[in-house]
């Protein structure tokens, strides 16, 4: 492969998982549109009619921001652009970064995996309580607790397909590539 891989528009090289994170991710902007639209109603309605609409901040509390936080988490791992501190990593040898990079992607991918299952179990708990947040209004939100379990599943399932990648040698070349990408 002739020249730096472009993460931004493909991911990694192997790939073929960049769809399923990019559309997740765009779910997560359409609910910052989703929450910024139903908030300005509620603004105006409540400022020019004197009637607020019922249940905009539990809808925003326990639908969108719980969207707008775990959608996007497995495109951010994907195109390798959450917050990273690589202090020595470029100092380190290729065994010892390869050792590294195997840690990480093995930590993050249980990490994700034990998180997803414990969020499935509470999910399916709160659904079959029909939770209820009461508020303004009461607002059934035992279908948001799913929104956190598939974004976490799929960070689970997508960390473990980058170490897959890795361990195989299909994608480890720019693992190890020790040029830190700092935009300026």
């Amino acid at each position: 492969m002739s020249g730096p891989i472009d993460l931004d528009r493909r991911g990694p090289p192997g790939g073929g998982w960049t769809r399923p994170t990019r559309f997740a991710a765009m779910l997560g902007g359409i609910a910052i549109t989703a929450m910024m639209l139903h908030i300005f109603v509620d603004v105006v309605a409540k400022l020019f009619f004197n009637a607020p609409l019922q249940g905009t901040m539990e809808i925003a509390a326990y639908y969108y921001m719980v969207g707008i936080v775990f959608l996007p988490i497995a495109f951010t791992d994907w195109v390798r652009q959450a917050i990273t501190v690589d202090l020595f990593f470029g100092l380190f040898p290729a065994w010892l970064k390869a050792a590294a990079v195997l840690l990480t992607l093995c930590g993050m991918a249980f990490a994700y995996a034990g998180f997803a299952i414990l969020s499935w179990q509470d999910a399916f708990a709160f659904m079959a309580r029909r939770e209820i947040a009461m508020g303004s209004g009461n607002v059934q939100i035992w279908p948001a607790r799913f929104i956190m379990s598939a974004g976490l599943s799929l960070a689970a399932v997508t960390c473990a397909w980058q170490l897959f990648l890795f361990v195989s040698g299909r994608d480890r070349k720019s693992w190890l590539a020790s040029e830190l990408a700092v935009e300026e």
